[in-house]
């Protein structure tokens, strides 16, 4: 059975969301270290892991580094710490 088009790519979609690519409208790429608030207010890090779905926002899922399972969070709720794809700031 083919695979119909809006399929294909949402399979794109998420091949270049795991590997790391920036994808329009989506601001955090995967693996990124972030910080946010879950849904009792408590503020916690942790590492993006999936986006979607993605209107009206994105909502990403997010590995908390503490090791308690993971948090559906909006996007205006994330805040990035460290983003693995981009070089490091160097000071001068």
């Amino acid at each position: 059975m083919p695979i119909g088009h809006d399929r294909k790519t949402q399979i794109a979609m998420g091949r270049a969301f795991l590997a790391g690519e920036k994808i329009a409208g989506i601001s955090f790429r995967h693996n990124s270290h972030v910080k946010c608030e879950d849904s009792d207010g408590e503020t916690f890090e942790g590492w993006i892991v999936s986006v979607g779905p993605f209107e009206p926002e994105p909502i990403y899922t997010i590995e908390r580094s503490n090791g308690d399972g993971d948090e559906e969070v909006l996007e205006s709720k994330v805040v990035l710490l460290y983003d693995p794809h981009e070089p490091p700031n160097k000071e001068v």
